[in-house]
């Protein structure tokens, strides 16, 4: 089970110590103005907004838990009663102090950071604005609290799919996606369902031992996914900019596996085929018969049945925005690319190790790129300029203040747990190119998605402890 993620704090003693005495004033007073930055978040429903303490949310709270657990036995119902009511008067109150103080070790980061909301249709030409603007939309988690979180006893009682699902398009950093996908099922189910059983299994198919999950290669269309029940299940997925998308896929599967010349007459002859046209699109899609649909038409079927859609090119932002509206840990969203093997694939195919070709795009590739590509692939360009200005408006709806303080302390957690997991990470193909499945199967979830888990779940307890040196990669 992964822990909350930061040690109490001076500010979390001051709030359980005011606590016995009933006073709400006081714990709020307590908890915001030592910036709350420890693990006592309270939920919206009692005043103390997460916006207006500026804590980092680490595991949500309710009300009862927080009264069985710290109120001493002689309040009686009166007193819990008269205690409820000035929640009310909270949020006021929170209003009034300063949230300017922030931990000492997140202020110490970079410079402030700037998010470009100008990515979209605004900065890419070539497809009409307005459509963008119409099929877009703020990405929002509509369901009950956790409750794609699924047993499979319930998804053998329900008529309809449900639980966790990842589209993983290849070329998109879905191998990230995938190992994102298993870490959040296996966290909250041990959090929600299982407290103090670690125990989990993974297979190419779903887990024992998490939230019911799907996250293999294959098309949404196969999955049925536009049957699901909505409110239990989430559904999402990563596009990336379509020609990048689609050299990546040239030369990782053409030129590397199959041993294919990276001549321009082979790039453009491959970029051509049919196989790549729209790819992302057809990979998305939950309706057969959609290719006589508009393109607007299409892409706002995949806008508006996607929970969420992430972007290659903006991972940590959509990461961070993923974890807000699912009201998760910045721990549930730790990972270690593959992309640090020493160069090489995952094993996976007839030929062993395969040591990738970096894509190098000549003036001729990048001139049928620009022309003919965009032109046949219309669909993918509308999809990815819409799901980019999603995001945006995501973030805006989030709120921009909220967003970045949330992005920088993301980005500070992920860059300290590869700094200090890296180097134990273990992939399926060394970094000579030697297959060994055996030491990676137990250092990653499954292939290589969420290698290196093992010392990212000790960096987070070792986080929590305060305790850096004990982290090793375990």
């Amino acid at each position: 089970m992964v822990p909350a993620f930061l040690p109490e704090t001076e500010s979390d003693y001051r709030v359980r110590e005011v606590l016995a005495d009933t006073s709400l004033e006081a714990l709020c007073r307590a908890h915001s103005s030592a910036g709350g930055t420890g693990d006592l978040d309270f939920p919206a429903e009692s005043g103390c907004s997460q916006d207006v303490t500026n804590g980092v949310h680490l595991s949500e709270w309710n009300l009862s838990s927080i009264y069985s657990k710290e109120i001493p036995s002689r309040i009686n119902s009166s007193l819990k009663f008269a205690l409820a009511l000035t929640f009310v008067a909270c949020l006021w109150f929170l209003s009034m102090v300063s949230s300017e103080t922030a931990d000492s070790t997140i202020e110490s980061l970079e410079p402030e950071i700037k998010i470009d909301l100008s990515t979209g249709p605004e900065a890419i030409s070539g497809t009409n604005q307005r459509i963008v603007k119409n099929i877009s939309r703020a990405f929002r988690w509509v369901g009950r609290e956790y409750a794609w979180c699924v047993e499979p006893w319930e998804v053998a009682n329900s008529s309809s799919p449900i639980g966790i699902f990842f589209v993983k398009v290849a070329k998109t950093a879905s191998s990230t996606g995938a190992g994102v996908t298993i870490r959040l099922a296996i966290n909250l189910f041990h959090r929600r369902m299982k407290p103090g059983d670690d125990s989990f299994m993974v297979g190419k198919n779903g887990c024992i031992g998490c939230c019911q999950a799907c996250y293999q290669h294959g098309r949404a269309l196969a999955n049925d996914y536009k049957a699901r029940e909505r409110g239990r299940s989430f559904l999402w997925s990563i596009v990336r900019d379509p020609a990048k998308r689609a050299v990546s896929h040239v030369f990782f599967k053409g030129i590397s596996r199959e041993g294919i010349e990276p001549s321009d007459e082979n790039v453009i002859g491959i970029l051509k085929g049919k196989k790549l046209r729209n790819y992302q699109m057809r990979y998305l899609k939950l309706e057969k018969g959609r290719t006589s649909a508009s393109n607007e038409d299409a892409v706002r079927d995949i806008i508006h049945n996607y929970d969420f859609l992430a972007v290659t090119e903006r991972m940590d932002e959509s990461l961070v925005a993923m974890k807000l509206i699912l009201k998760l840990d910045f721990g549930d969203f730790l990972y270690i690319s593959s992309k640090i093997n020493g160069g090489y694939d995952d094993g996976r195919s007839r030929y062993g190790c395969v040591k990738l070709v970096h894509p190098r795009i000549s003036e001729a590739v990048d001139d049928y790129l620009l022309t003919e590509f965009r032109q046949m692939n219309q669909r993918d360009y509308l999809l990815y300029e819409a799901v980019n200005l999603s995001l945006n408006k995501t973030i805006q709806w989030i709120g921009e203040e909220r967003f970045k303080r949330e992005l920088k302390q993301y980005r500070f957690f992920l860059e300290r747990a590869k700094e200090i997991c890296k180097p134990t990470a273990v992939f399926p193909c060394s970094p000579e190119g030697i297959l060994q499945r055996k030491k990676s199967d137990a250092n990653c979830y499954f292939d290589d998605w969420g290698c290196g888990y093992p010392c990212i779940d000790q960096f987070i307890v070792s986080f929590e402890a305060n305790k850096f040196d004990n982290v090793t990669g375990g």
